[in-house]
């Protein structure tokens, strides 16, 4: 059994949705590979689909990259909940967010890299989107960390500057430039909130 049927069968208890067999066995392939290397007619192949088969589920590849980025944003959100469970502060949270998705760019580069830089992220995805877990978790965070800091600064102006640092340095991760140093995450997370 392939990884992606596994997950299948553990997501949905079915072996045949093929909506979610092709999510997951992209989401695979670009663990592997990237997405540069993902061709829809190779992904229906490996599925025993006909290339009309899959058009019925995704209508291009935009289409099926926003599908994918949807359960990507979905998953880190499914892998962030303990972390939101507990009774940290925000700036705690944060913090141990940042941790998990840098670590995850050192692990798994090829999915952060999608998720934050695939043609989808640029254009669909906002800073006030709802439909991507992730990030409304992340806008969340950020508004209860100004309030419970009583800091005096615009929600999407902190946003952005969280958002940029921790992107930039998963960029640095992810191509070697530099290694996930947990001290420098916690410096300058407290500097971005300084009061």
């Amino acid at each position: 059994m392939l990884p992606y049927e596994k997950e299948v069968n553990q997501m949905t208890g079915k072996t045949n949705d093929t909506e979610q067999k092709i999510i997951l066995l992209t989401i695979d392939l670009i663990n592997e590979g990237g997405v540069e290397q993902i061709s829809l007619r190779n992904l229906a192949k490996q599925l025993g689909l006909t290339t009309g088969a899959f058009y019925k589920h995704f209508a291009n590849k935009n289409d099926l990259w926003l599908v994918v980025t949807k359960q990507l944003s979905k998953n880190m959100s499914l892998e962030l909940a303990p972390i939101l469970q507990k009774k940290y502060d925000s700036k705690t949270k944060i913090l141990e967010i940042a941790k998990v998705m840098l670590l995850k760019f050192q692990t798994n580069p090829n999915l952060m890299d999608f998720l934050f830089f695939n043609p989808t992220s640029k254009s669909d995805l906002n800073l006030h989107s709802t439909e991507f877990n992730f990030l409304k978790i992340m806008n969340d965070l950020v508004s209860n960390l100004i309030t419970e800091n009583k800091l005096i600064i615009d929600k999407q102006t902190l946003f952005i500057q969280l958002w940029s640092f921790i992107q930039g340095y998963g960029l640095l991760i992810r191509n070697h430039a530099t290694t996930f140093d947990e001290e420098l995450v916690a410096q300058t997370l407290h500097q971005l909130i300084k009061e």
